[in-house]
């Protein structure tokens, strides 16, 4: 008899898997908003992986009382700064820029565009508009990592009265905003970030499919069938392409633990395609997508897990040599 119930291979939840447009900075879309005025995200540079052992007090854990090793990201995070602010108007034709307000920013932001010579109008000459968004810029020339050129990011702030947000910007315009100024620990975040580009791989290392029995026609990892030719090919057909470099998401990662104390964290030798961190950094539980030293933007959590067990009382970080 022949097979009633046979699934498709290969997930469709990330088609289509498409090279990310952008390789700098992962493209923010439908972030998730508070009432409490400040930015909803913050950027940070992967230096790499460690793991910690913390005491597991979780009740129903059937290692309560005991030490738990888990893996965990380092994340180094220099202060971001702002670069101008942009103002927006709603009509019925959708949202518009009716201006912006260009704030002084470091010499380095010439390698993204032109600076402007003139003085730009002030925030007091803008009074009727819907929203307003900031551009923040990172500070990568902090960092050990050889590259100069800031990666930029533009959101919304929280909140929802436009005067208090106003009044938050005209705040932070001269200064350097930090992590453990937007992020506490002990959270969740959703994180987002470009993975690690493999190149152009076959149907088995993409798809994960099984390899058909030796004596199969043409090749054994591939398709087994392309299914009807007639009109068209169907475009959810397991071909061989491009693999990785896709723009992701990573939702509800615990957010382990803010520090400036880079010499509990740094390895003898230093990380791995990276070096020593220098500025703030956090650890993040698990892995996060991306190669060493690519960006790595945090946002608040979209749909938090209010039964996941927070990691609390670590009690040791490893700093063995990753050379």
């Amino acid at each position: 008899m022949p097979k009633t119930n046979a699934p498709r291979h290969g997930s469709m939840q990330f088609w289509p898997r498409k090279k990310a447009k952008k390789q700098s900075a992962p493209r923010l879309r439908n972030l998730q908003l508070n009432e409490n005025i400040g930015l909803p995200i913050f950027a940070g540079y992967k230096a790499g992986m460690t793991h910690i052992q913390y005491l597991d007090n979780k009740k129903t854990s059937p290692l309560k009382g005991e030490i738990v090793n888990v893996p965990v990201t380092v994340i180094e995070c220099p202060p971001i700064k702002i670069a101008n602010v942009r103002f927006h108007k709603t009509d019925d034709y959708g949202t518009h820029c009716i201006g912006q307000f260009n704030n002084k920013v470091e010499k380095e932001m010439s390698k993204r565009f032109p600076l402007q010579k003139k003085e730009s109008k002030k925030l007091e000459d803008f009074n009727d508009f819907d929203k307003v968004t900031i551009t923040v810029y990172t500070q990568p020339k902090l960092t050990g990592i050889g590259k100069k050129a800031p990666d930029l990011m533009e959101v919304e702030l929280n909140g929802k009265d436009n005067n208090e947000k106003i009044e938050w910007i005209k705040n932070n315009l001269s200064k350097e905003i930090k992590i453990n100024e937007v992020f506490k620990e002990k959270i969740q975040v959703d994180i987002h970030g470009i993975t690690r580009g493999r190149g152009y791989e076959g149907t088995t290392r993409r798809y994960n499919t099984p390899e058909r029995q030796a004596k199969s026609e043409k090749h054994k990892r591939g398709v087994g069938s392309l299914g009807p030719w007639l009109p068209l090919v169907r475009h959810t057909v397991l071909f061989p392409s491009r693999w990785g470099s896709h723009l992701r998401t990573e939702h509800n990662k615990q957010l382990v633990k803010i520090s400036n104390e880079s010499d509990l964290v740094n390895p003898e030798g230093g990380f791995l395609k990276y070096g020593l961190v220098k500025n703030d950094y956090i650890l993040v539980h698990g892995s996060v997508p991306g190669k060493a030293n690519k960006l790595i933007v945090l946002s608040n959590a979209k749909r938090e897990n209010k039964y996941m067990n927070m990691i609390d009382n670590v009690k040791y970080i490893s700093k063995k040599s990753k050379q």
